[in-house]
């Protein structure tokens, strides 16, 4: 794994423990398909904090300014609302813990589309 690439799953690592940390606390009393709703909101608000991390520390020295900026939500709002899907689709389907299948789900999206995305579109280097 490169430095980069390392850098960039501890940002999500990072961010995804606040995801799991909010949407555990709205499990202790919420239930069903409202949480699907609180699911994609915590990914959104990670979303906002992976940015930030990304941007400064992980792809720093690259282009920025609004096209990034732009291209950033559409990957986020792609990943979240991916991993969202599979999250419920599992958790619809199986006994196993929903928040252990939160953090598989934000796993397995950012392994095969949101990194990907960060680094050859979003952060790509001015050519």
């Amino acid at each position: 794994m490169s430095a980069q690439r390392g850098k960039s799953a501890l940002v999500s690592v990072l961010t995804a423990g606040l995801e799991v940390g909010f949407l555990a606390l709205c499990m202790t009393t919420l239930a069903g398909p409202i949480l699907v709703a609180i699911r994609w909101l915590s990914g959104l608000c990670g979303a906002v904090l992976n940015f930030t991390l990304n941007r400064i520390w992980v792809f720093s020295g690259r282009r920025s300014g609004a096209a990034e900026l732009f291209r950033f939500g559409a990957t986020a709002l792609c990943s979240i609302t991916t991993s969202t899907a599979a999250w419920w689709a599992l958790v619809s389907s199986t006994p196993y813990d929903p928040q252990v299948l939160h953090v598989t789900s934000m796993m397995a999206v950012w392994m095969v589309l949101t990194y990907p995305l960060l680094k050859r579109w979003v952060f790509a280097e001015a050519g």
